[in-house]
């Protein structure tokens, strides 16, 4: 009898450890299943490489749709007698229709060559900065080269669409132009006398780039404004940055069409003047001269600033909002 008890009271530990056993490789299992999940998540949630392009890509193809918008309220509203632009309701409709395809190309081409060129790049200094945030020489020459990308993407397109009239321009007639531009002149014939536009576009672009993220920086940290205002009223400095560093150019074009037109109205030495037009800058109490059409400059840069922008927070923050790891309710 004690033989018996002594082998049953053995039976019963070794069963009782078994089970243990199976209880505890049951756990690790489960801890090991919910470590490879957990794990896998966050390598699938990581931003691809290309996102930052993609989201300038968005940027601007929601710009342009935008832009399309207005253009159809401004055919709703249009005024022959206020609107002297345009002489009649169809002469705006093409001009609608060709500024409205051209906004999709420049949204393909400009916007992520800048915005996401830009993020590329000051995310690549970041990661060799030891921690520390980058200088202003530092975001300016990031800014200068997205912007100098930017505008040699973009350049061929605006110069060939200034060669097709707006009843006759599709995206068919603008890479049948640039083809043709191509075939007659050679592939650097695509850039030739755009030398103004590059440089107006470049140094634009680095204004609009470099200022954005500082001035909305020191107005949440050093003003304490919520992230709205701060978005709102950085994009506004940003615009107006863009049209101080851009609006020169605009000056030394206008410089230019006057001494070509001289030339072309038969003045051989037109362009003796041109130290002369320099030379009113330099002059005492002309100052504001060199601003007189600042204004005009700074309304169409502030506007597409803030637009921009604007987009561009919403994309990053869907892309913030979609890209969050997400946890399990309950370990498995």
């Amino acid at each position: 009898m004690k033989s018996n008890y002594s082998s049953q009271g053995e039976a019963n530990s070794s069963t009782i450890m078994t089970s243990g056993e199976a209880a505890s490789a049951s756990i690790k299992s489960n801890n090991a299943v919910y470590l490879l999940r957990s794990s896998n998540t966050t390598t699938t949630t990581t931003p691809p490489p290309y996102s930052d392009i993609l989201k300038g890509f968005l940027t601007g193809q929601l710009h342009a749709l935008v832009a399309l918008l207005g253009g159809r309220l401004r055919e709703l509203i249009y005024d022959p007698t206020v609107d002297k632009q345009f002489q009649s309701l169809h002469h705006l409709k093409m001009n609608n229709i060709k500024r409205g395809r051209l906004n999709f190309v420049f949204g393909a081409t400009y916007s992520p060559a800048s915005l996401g060129v830009f993020e590329i790049l000051t995310k690549k200094l970041k990661s060799t900065n030891d921690g520390r945030p980058l200088s202003l020489y530092q975001e300016a020459c990031c800014g200068l080269t997205a912007g100098a990308i930017a505008a040699f993407t973009w350049q061929p397109f605006s110069l060939a669409s200034s060669r097709i009239p707006p009843h006759n321009f599709s995206y068919r007639t603008l890479f049948c132009t640039l083809h043709e531009t191509v075939k007659q002149g050679g592939f650097w014939a695509l850039w030739k006398c755009s030398g103004f536009g590059r440089g107006k576009l470049m140094v634009g672009s680095m204004g609009m780039l470099t200022s954005y993220h500082r001035s909305f920086n020191y107005l949440v940290e050093s003003r304490g404004l919520s992230e709205g205002d701060a978005q709102l009223s950085a994009s506004i400095i940003s615009g107006f940055i863009a049209s101080a560093c851009c609006h020169p150019f605009e000056y030394l074009k206008s410089i230019k069409d006057v001494v070509k037109m001289k030339y072309n109205a038969g003045e051989k030495h037109a362009y003796t003047v041109i130290p002369l037009y320099i030379s009113k800058i330099l002059t005492p109490h002309s100052g504001f001269r060199f601003y007189v059409s600042f204004l005009k400059t700074f309304s169409s840069w502030a506007g597409f600033c803030m637009m921009q922008w604007y987009i561009f927070e919403l994309v990053s923050a869907a892309e913030k909002k979609y890209m969050d790891p997400t946890t399990p309710d309950s370990q498995p």
